[in-house]
């Protein structure tokens, strides 16, 4: 399972960003580990221009820079299983390595549409990382089918703009208790806001307190919106988000000495979710050397020379 990490950047329309090797250029230079790209919108491609699509060159362009480029669709849930075929099409399409459903006023009320959506995107991206960016506080917005769409994803990613307010901090930590209240437990990434909407601007120390305090919960977070952080803001807001220092991720667990496998038959590969080299039986007992995650994001062990799926297996005491 994948999961943004850092600090990131949405991107909405490419082209007044820039030419997609210069905004990878630029984000590499500020120490962004992932952006988002508007791949889809609702039914509609998004991110193609004049039939050149912008959305796989910046995705491509970000790669070079070691840079996760993750792609999102507004959704509607007008016509869902169409919105969820879209969705699909346009990550094979881009290449992007992650999905986010980007669900709003549109989706209200629409428990059974977004049911529709759900089950056919996560069977088009079964082994892709899903995430939801919505309102940031679930109580004030009971109508969203929270429930249906969360089902299929990986993280929450709330989007906690303090429009026409001055306390981003305390709407950050809000949002976050509601939602480690929720019966379904899942990552939490938060989505701030840097950009300039009916008269109403971020200041700079707000902008700093929302990273701030994202720092102190050690959570991964992001900007909406690219084109308004660097062009339309003061300079210096982008230059402070250029320069924060996320809270590096914590030290993963230690490697467990043996696993035993739990599938009737399970494959093993030369490199994670690669080349089929062989298979073993169920109970088959390997030392592990090492660990790796393959393109989706999944964790697969080493064993010797080559990688069992992680998920297949069971620790042995």
């Amino acid at each position: 399972m994948l999961i943004p990490t850092g600090k990131g950047m949405f991107i909405w329309q490419i082209p007044r960003c820039g030419d997609p090797i210069g905004i990878a250029l630029l984000a590499k230079s500020i120490g962004l580990s992932h952006v988002f790209i508007k791949i889809a919108d609702g039914v509609a491609d998004f991110g193609i221009i004049n039939g050149h699509d912008l959305a796989k060159q910046l995705s491509d362009a970000l790669k070079i820079q070691g840079i996760e480029p993750w792609g999102w669709q507004y959704v509607y849930l007008a016509s869902p299983a169409n919105e969820a075929a879209k969705g699909i099409e346009r990550v094979n399409e881009t290449g992007v390595i992650g999905f986010v459903m980007d669900a709003e006023t549109q989706a209200k009320d629409k428990p059974a549409a977004a049911h529709t959506y759900c089950d056919k995107l996560r069977i088009g991206i079964p082994n892709m990382s899903v995430g939801l960016s919505s309102f940031r506080f679930p109580s004030l917005h009971p109508e969203l089918p929270w429930a249906e769409f969360r089902r299929i994803c990986d993280f929450d990613m709330p989007q906690v703009y303090w429009c026409q307010a001055h306390n981003p901090g305390f709407q950050l930590q809000k949002s976050y208790n509601e939602f480690a209240a929720m019966a379904k437990k899942l990552p939490y990434v938060a989505t701030g806001a840097a950009y300039r909407e009916f008269g109403w601007q971020p200041t700079l120390s707000e902008v700093t307190e929302f990273m701030t305090v994202a720092n102190d919960l050690k959570i991964p977070f992001n900007f909406w919106e690219w084109y308004d952080a660097y062009y339309v803001l003061p300079d210096i807001i982008w230059d402070t988000i250029a320069e924060w220092k996320t809270m590096p991720p914590e030290d993963p667990p230690p490697l467990p000495s043996k696993v035993r496998v739990t599938a009737n038959v399970l494959n093993v590969r030369l490199t994670p979710g690669g080349t089929l080299v062989g298979y073993v039986p169920f109970g088959t007992i390997f030392g592990v050397t090492g660990q790796a995650n393959d393109n989706t994001g999944k964790k697969w062990w080493k064993v010797g020379s080559c990688y069992v799926a992680s998920w297949y297996t069971e620790l042995v005491e």
